[in-house]
């Protein structure tokens, strides 16, 4: 007698990432095996004040044997179970009003004032839709849910430095370079030295100092030194880094995190002209290394998909000779009918537990938002757990 080949089970019911997702933590991006339960945090939406901030993590799960999708279009990419949870806008019917116009009977719901205007009177009512914020299944996702991968942040962190000083930074990390003594800014672009040697006069005690071009060079080169006394100062209030600039991005203040990137915007930063949008289409170029992961990072807590494209020795418009990273500042937003499964498979997964229900992923170059192992509807004001029947 032949014996049959062992019968694979998958566990439907399991939901989370694959174990190669990491989270993202005060102590910076984590796997799963080294989360402390009870005392690291991360970053999740709260829906009362419609901003992503910091939430502990309270459990994890980890489950072997899941079926896993694999969700791709041509800018983003997640591998997730099929009961994986997103923050979603859903697409719902209402019906508010509950008086028939024809007869003027009450109804105790508008669904039964609907359904008596079409069986007595032969009206059909006009469906009102609205989106409602909740968390969804990706199986349940429907070709009008609009599924947040990002929302803006305020971490509640503030450092002991101003605006102008958050945006210096930033011009500092994308276009200075460090010496003994302290930072030196350097710019030829018409546009940025013209903005540069206003905002560097106005705000700090500096020197500057500009150089013929040279060869291929169309431009005066400028630099701009600031005295060793200020940046000692600075650096000190600042603990800013370019080792340890994520670090640096997390302790900033909503308005401190904004003038930081406009900083690093202007210094290495370009428009894409399809957008009228301030932000919204901007491509930052940063070699790879710890600055070009702050960005990343920055990018999401402003509320945008951080669209990360490495430059290698293949590509022409690669700048040196050094792995060039292109850091999109793209949409959050992806409907479902543009995010479609390519693929499944069995592996091990797992998820976090927070007391928001959400947290902050990253799978390879992809940072997003997602949600928990949720498995009840949530009483939290404003979001809800859309839940699918038992054994799907």
């Amino acid at each position: 007698m032949t014996e049959k080949p062992p019968v694979l089970r998958i566990n439907n019911a399991r939901r989370g990432c694959t174990t190669d997702t990491r989270i993202l933590a005060r102590r910076g991006w984590l796997t799963y095996d080294v989360v402390v339960v009870g005392e690291d945090e991360t970053i999740g939406y709260n829906p009362a004040t419609g901003k992503n901030e910091w939430t502990p993590i309270v459990g994890l799960q980890h489950y072997g044997d899941a079926e896993v999708w694999k969700l791709q279009n041509s800018w983003f990419t997640a591998e997730v179970t099929p009961g994986h949870k997103w923050l979603v806008d859903q697409q719902v019917t209402v019906q508010t009003e509950t008086a028939c116009t024809e007869c003027g009977r009450e109804f105790a719901t508008g669904r039964g004032m609907t359904k008596h205007r079409a069986d007595v009177h032969g009206v059909l009512t006009p469906r009102r839709e609205r989106f409602e914020e909740q968390l969804v299944a990706t199986r349940d996702f429907k070709q009008s849910t609009r599924i947040y991968l990002s929302k803006p942040a305020d971490l509640g962190d503030q450092l002991p430095i101003t605006d102008d000083e958050a945006e210096l930074i930033g011009w500092i990390f994308g276009d200075g370079y460090m010496e003994p003594s302290g930072p030196t800014i350097v710019q030829s672009k018409p546009e940025q030295v013209h903005y540069l040697r206003g905002f560097m006069a106005a705000h700090f005690p500096c020197g500057e100092y500009v150089r013929e071009p040279e060869g291929p060079q169309t431009h005066r080169i400028y630099r701009w030194k600031l005295t060793s006394e200020f940046w000692c100062d600075l650096a000190s209030r600042s603990k800013a880094s370019k080792d340890d600039a994520l670090n640096f991005v997390l302790s900033l203040s909503v308005s401190q995190r904004e003038a930081f990137v406009r900083g690093f915007l202007s210094a290495d930063g370009t428009r894409d002209p399809r957008t009228q949008n301030d932000r919204l289409g901007y491509a930052a170029f940063q070699v790879s290394g710890p600055v070009a992961e702050a960005i990343k990072v920055a990018a999401y807590l402003e509320g945008y998909r951080p669209d990360t494209r490495v430059k290698t020795e293949f590509d022409s418009d690669r700048f040196g000779m050094q792995p060039m990273e292109c850091i999109g500042f793209r949409t959050p937003i992806v409907k479902g009918r543009n995010l479609p499964v390519v693929g499944t498979r069995t592996a091990d997964v797992w998820g976090p537990t927070t007391t928001l229900g959400t947290w902050t992923a990253r799978q390879d170059q992809e940072i997003f938002l997602t949600a928990t192992d949720v498995r009840r509807r949530t009483s939290r004001p404003g979001l809800t757990s859309e839940c699918s029947p038992s054994g799907r």
